[in-house]
């Protein structure tokens, strides 16, 4: 009975042993991922790598996979969409950064598709394979736009009164109703200066210019938004068939080229008001028609504003300089603004200043020099403190040089061009004392920045601020 029970518990514990092995062996051959949730599988998309997509052009979609090592992932990408082409895909390790440190936490997808159309899209989902389990993960909807390099600028018009803002380019108008009006510019890269053809028998006034920092180059950034450009007033006067102000405006489109393009046009009925007003009468002599708004041609055109000549330039140039040589808020200061003012400038908020420079180095040194002392003498937590005082006084230090180093200039006035020629006027008049900034100059000519606009000038009407 003993050798019974014996040979009993031998068999149970081989039986044991052969069903954990076998347990062993079925977890070996289980999925890695089975660890992964379906929640997070669920929250899986290949997402844009770009702010935007555009036609003719590689896209680029990216997935992250957190834990799954590259050779653990497999895209199947045999989708068929019209206007879509599959250009390519790699895997790569996903680099994340964390306090500081860079570890591999998984792997990105990167998938480089291409465009024909403008439109927006939603890509079907493609099969990837995770761990040898097959997932179907969806791509995040975009919206794709005509290449940059085939755009040309738009002008359009927003109307302040609704009811103007019809998808018809017809207008009926009371006599002597004011009409007022805000031009948008889009896809423009750079915006030069616009001019407008006024109709007879109306007034036409420029009630705001916007200060245009998207006129500034914007390199290669893209925006598919309109830019305002300036808001205006058309009030026309006798009744019948009249016409809309043109307003014409020369920008660089995204390709590099430089285009004169026009508001939309639009026809016009002037109806009598409902009250007889006294009708404007002026001697055809005297007629603001004939001289204020006309628009005459760029080659005889006479600048908005001469700004200051001779004693009044000199005066100025003379302000900058020495304010480059006081502290800030300084009476010359206010003098040099009250100056601006009057001459119809545009009033900078300071020069910059080289005592205040020097100040902050010195403060720097002496701020390094007695950390180096403690840091000697092994007072170690004033030493740290010294040189966190140290960096705070060199950022200011910094951001100063930037301005001090960088080179301005007060222009004498005339036409801005938009190449280094004589004959490459742009049509643009900068009064006599602007502050400019000088980019960079190249046989004779500097290419000089304003708030608002950018060009070439010559060197010799210049004044370098010193």
């Amino acid at each position: 009975m003993e050798k019974s029970a014996a040979v009993t518990f031998h068999h149970r514990s081989r039986l044991l042993k052969r069903c954990a092995w076998l347990f062993a062996c079925v977890l070996s051959v289980l999925p890695v991922s089975a660890d992964v949730s379906q929640s997070y599988i669920s929250s899986l998309e290949f997402s844009a790598a770009e702010s935007y997509f555009f036609t003719d052009q590689e896209c680029l979609f990216t997935l992250d996979i957190r834990d799954v090592e590259p050779e653990d992932v497999q895209v199947f990408f045999d989708v068929s969409t019209d206007n879509v082409q599959f250009v390519s895909s790699r895997k790569s390790d996903l680099i994340i950064n964390q306090n500081g440190m860079e570890r591999i936490a998984g792997t990105s997808v990167q998938l480089k598709v291409q465009f024909s159309k403008p439109g927006t899209y939603t890509i079907p989902s493609v099969y990837v394979r995770i761990s040898r389990r097959e997932y179907r993960i969806p791509f995040a909807r975009v919206t794709v736009y005509q290449n940059p390099q085939f755009i040309s600028p738009e002008l359009s018009v927003l109307f302040s009164n609704p009811k103007y803002n019809a998808r018809s380019n017809s207008l009926t108008v009371v006599a002597g109703d004011a009409v007022d009006f805000t031009v948008y510019v889009k896809y423009a890269l750079q915006i030069v200066g616009y001019s407008w053809t006024l109709p007879e028998n109306a007034l036409f006034e420029e009630l705001k210019r916007y200060d245009i920092k998207a006129s500034s180059p914007r390199g290669t950034e893209f925006s598919p938004d309109a830019v305002p450009v300036a808001t205006f007033r058309w009030r026309p006067l006798t009744e019948g068939e009249g016409q809309f102000p043109n307003i014409q405006l020369r920008a660089t489109a995204y390709n590099g080229s430089m285009l004169d393009i026009t508001i939309p046009r639009y026809s016009v009925t002037v109806v009598p008001a409902a009250e007889q007003k006294p009708q404007v009468s002026l001697p055809p002599s005297e007629s603001v028609f004939a001289y204020a708004f006309a628009s005459p041609p760029v080659e005889t055109a006479a600048p908005v504003s001469v700004g200051l000549r001779g004693e009044a330039y000199q005066a100025l140039y003379s302000l900058r300089c020495a304010e480059r040589w006081r502290f800030p808020l300084a009476s010359i200061t206010r003098a040099r603004r009250a100056m601006e003012v009057s001459a119809g400038l545009s009033s900078d908020s300071f020069e910059p200043s080289v005592p205040l420079f020097i100040v902050f180095c010195a403060v720097t040194v002496l701020f390094l020099v007695a950390a180096v002392v403690m840091f000697v003498i092994r007072k170690i937590p004033l030493g740290a403190m010294f040189i966190m005082l140290m960096v705070c006084s060199a950022i200011p230090a910094g951001i100063e040089a930037a301005y001090v180093f960088s080179p301005s200039a007060q222009f004498r006035g005339g036409a801005l061009c938009s190449i280094p020629e004589e004959n490459g006027t742009s049509g643009v008049e900068i009064p006599g004392g602007t502050r400019v900034k000088v980019k960079q100059s190249a046989g004779g000519w500097v290419y000089v920045q304003t708030a608002e606009l950018k060009g070439w000038v010559r060197e010799d009407d210049i004044d370098y601020i010193r």
